[in-house]
């Protein structure tokens, strides 16, 4: 599965009236620590993308604010390796 796809398979999840985000927290928790590591590199690398966005309006606003935080506190630690 590509980035792309896997982008499109994300946002079909979250475009549900009521996506079950809490059952894919623990999804993710119950697989091996080095997908765990890898799965989070993948959302700190959203949050940096994000962080980075010119074009934001009401319906993204909150969300890139709240990664323009996370980054300007802890850009420099949100290196997590491949173990």
């Amino acid at each position: 599965m590509s980035g792309i796809e896997l982008a499109a398979a994300v946002t079909d999840f979250v475009n549900a009236f009521s996506p079950d985000t809490k059952a894919f927290a623990n999804a993710i928790l119950q697989e091996h620590k080095t997908l765990q590591q890898s799965t989070m590199r993948l959302v700190f690398e959203l949050i940096r993308a994000m962080a980075g966005q010119n074009y934001v309006d009401d319906r993204n606003e909150r969300a890139v604010e709240m990664c323009k935080r996370i980054i300007s506190q802890f850009d420099d630690e949100l290196y997590l390796p491949l173990i």
